[in-house]
């Protein structure tokens, strides 16, 4: 028989047992405190976090999984599966891709519709493991990411998707589950100690901003521009204190130097014996969306312009449509000899212009069509240098070299007259104040397949190239290649929108054509635009009457504004034709009502006060189905020629008319009555 311990052995052994048993009690301790310190760093994220059995039934969630879903721990204790929180519409999906899970399988697609406890839905991404225990599931644990958002923001804005990638790295122990959950977050997230030091950042973090975990840990992330540096100690000392921050708006810094958007929330964390350890840190990069909302006011802004510009134009067409009749008047009386009769013809050829210039505004506003039509380049770009003089520092030379001798294209003369206008503009904005010279060329060009490889996506043939060049300051390199993009530019507030040169890019390549830039500092910059060249011979600019056609029926002339009607009336009385004019709608029509025989052809205004021109026109086609009418407006968004036509107007005219422009439709109109 063995030999009875003797009592120091047996007091040994004792001793060894309370020791086994202290440092289990210190195990258990250090597992409850890691388990409690997951569950408050899970409560922390604004994402539900889930885990289930191996039925299907929620065993845990942390808080926002409470809030979004609207169940209570009461609720769970009674019984909640996954089948209970996704819409029947993707409930048998959900349920069979939660065995995959449980098998190991990866699936696709993680998008379900979701399913409150108030039936209440909302689209979801759900990112999923299996849980492990001594090597078999027992269950499934997950994220579910509410993507309501994000689902109207492709609608609206035609966003790309954002695509999530699971990270979750299966672990028997709390702090490895802790750091897969971060992991796994799609906003970025860092932990600092007390000394700003960072000991975490997840992969998120640094695919947002760059920087490499040998970049950052232990260090202090160096994001935080000078212009947040106030503001953001101000929130450190708000989370030191006791009190979370939730969606800051700041910016942040990548490793090359971008700025960023971002939508910051934070809260301290404790040590396992209670301290305060450090900061918690979640940032949302927004940058995409606060571009998007900023692209939204420049639009609402254009649409404003637009709204202006049309009712400029119809004001000041009527005042041009007065300036041209009285003009047409005098000139009818003054002889080609008088000295009177040139000056007479200037006044004529700046309303006209002005008239040109009234419709560029109208078309950069996108408030008329394009009216595509085979023209000649050469005297545009003549005339907008022109018209660009006034508006350019004195101190800048423009130079000009036309020597193009087939520059017709097939484009709408007002782009391109505002593709020159917005190079222009920007070639005077690089050079200030400060002497310097724009030069603008015009040549003929043509492509072989080599020469044409340096202008994209064009291919060989003949073009007329458009070269505008500055002496300014240079386009630096790392912007070069963003000059084009919608909404960039290096101006000041209130100097740009940034649409001029993407604007100048989409005219060019609806065209058909290829534009380059060459910047140098010292030197300046240069444009090159090819218009690719047509065989058609081009548009007359003017209409060129040989006589002027009259007659002798009888008008009814109608427009609100006395001023239009002394000048129109006797225009067209000198035709041969007996007018009656009256300034009111109303009582146009009672007079044609009174006899709606009487007369033979009416040309009234369409914006007036009371009845509006469409308006008077039906009522008149009512009292007599075959009466011609022409319709006449400074401008109109209600109202084009297509729209008059169609409802029975005879012939559609934009103020201000020459008199061989009204004399040959009234003519015609008559005549095809």
């Amino acid at each position: 028989m063995p030999d009875k311990p003797t009592y120091e052995e047996l007091e040994q052994r004792v001793e060894k047992l309370e020791k086994a048993e202290s440092e289990h009690k210190l195990v258990q301790e250090a597992l409850r405190e890691s388990e409690e310190r997951f569950k408050d760093l899970a409560n922390l994220l604004p994402q539900p976090v889930w885990e289930t059995d191996l039925e299907g039934n929620f065993t845990y969630t942390n808080r926002a999984g409470y809030e979004n879903f609207g169940y209570t721990p009461k609720d769970l204790e009674e019984g909640v599966s996954v089948a209970d929180v996704i819409a029947p519409e993707d409930r048998e999906r959900g349920v069979a891709n939660f065995g995959k899970t449980l098998r190991g399988i990866e699936f696709e697609n993680h998008e379900y519709t979701c399913l409150t406890k108030d039936g209440r839905k909302f689209p979801a991404l759900i990112y999923s493991s299996p849980i492990i225990k001594d090597g078999v599931p027992s269950g499934v644990r997950g994220v579910t990411l509410d993507i309501t958002d994000l689902k109207k923001a492709r609608v609206e804005l035609q966003r790309s998707k954002i695509r999530y990638r699971t990270l979750y790295q299966e672990s028997m122990q709390r702090e490895q589950l802790y750091e897969s959950l971060l992991k796994s977050a799609p906003d970025a997230v860092a932990i600092y100690n007390l000394n700003g030091e960072t000991i975490y950042v997840n992969t998120a973090f640094t695919q947002i901003f760059g920087f490499t975990m040998q970049d950052v840990i232990g260090k202090r992330v160096p994001f935080v521009p000078e212009s947040e540096m106030e503001k953001t100690i101000a929130g450190i000392k708000q989370v030191l204190e006791g009190e979370s921050v939730t969606g800051f708006e700041t910016k942040r810094l990548t490793k090359d130097g971008r700025v960023l958007d971002i939508t910051l929330s934070s809260a301290c964390y404790d040590d396992h014996e209670g301290h305060r350890a450090g900061i918690v840190v979640f940032l949302r990069d927004v940058t995409e969306a606060k571009q998007t909302e900023r692209q939204l006011q420049q639009v609402q802004k254009m649409e404003s312009i637009g709204t202006l510009a049309g009712g400029i134009a119809h004001d000041f067409n009527n005042m041009l449509g007065i300036i041209v009749g009285n003009t047409e008047l005098a000139m009818y009386d003054v002889p080609e000899w008088n000295p009177a009769r040139l000056n007479l013809e200037e006044i004529r050829t700046a309303s006209m212009r002005a008239r040109d210039m009234v419709k560029q505004i109208l078309a950069f506003s996108r408030q008329s069509p394009q009216e595509m039509k085979p023209v000649r380049i050469s005297p545009i770009i003549k005339e907008s240098l022109k018209l660009l003089r006034s508006s350019i520092p004195t101190t800048i030379e423009i130079h000009q070299n036309i020597s193009s001798e087939s520059d017709t294209v097939r484009a709408d003369p007002t782009q391109i007259n505002q593709v020159l206008i917005n190079l222009c503009t920007n070639a005077a904005h690089a050079m200030g104040e400060k002497a310097g010279v724009l030069e603008v060329s015009l040549e003929d060009i043509e492509l072989d397949e080599d020469s044409a490889i340096h202008y994209y996506d064009l291919s060989s043939g003949k073009y007329v190239k458009l070269t505008v060049s500055d002496t300014g300051n240079a386009i630096e390199p790392k912007i070069l290649e963003r000059i084009f993009d919608p909404y960039f530019t290096t101006k000041k507030v209130g100097e740009g929108s940034g649409m001029g040169l993407s604007v100048v890019h989409g005219i060019v390549k609806s065209y058909g054509g290829g534009i380059s830039v060459s910047s140098e500092p010292g030197k300046g910059t240069i444009f090159h635009i090819l218009f690719p060249c047509i065989e058609d011979e081009p548009e007359p600019e003017v209409e060129i009457a040989v006589e002027i056609p009259r007659g002798k029926e009888r008008i009814l002339f109608v427009d609100d504004e006395k001023a239009m009607v002394d000048a129109i009336q006797p225009m067209i009385e000198r035709l041969g034709y007996k007018v009656t004019a009256r300034t009111s709608s109303i009582e146009a029509l009672e007079a044609f009502r009174a006899n709606p025989d009487r007369f033979d052809l009416v040309v009234n205004d369409f914006t007036m006060p009371n009845m509006t021109g469409m308006e008077l026109a039906k009522e008149l086609l009512k009292l007599r189905s075959d009466i011609p009418i022409i319709l006449c407006t400074g401008y109109s968004e209600y109202i084009n020629e297509d729209k008059a036509k169609g409802s029975g107007v005879r012939a559609f005219l934009m103020k201000p008319f020459v008199l061989a422009k009204i004399a040959n439709t009234i003519r015609k109109v008559l005549d095809d009555a």
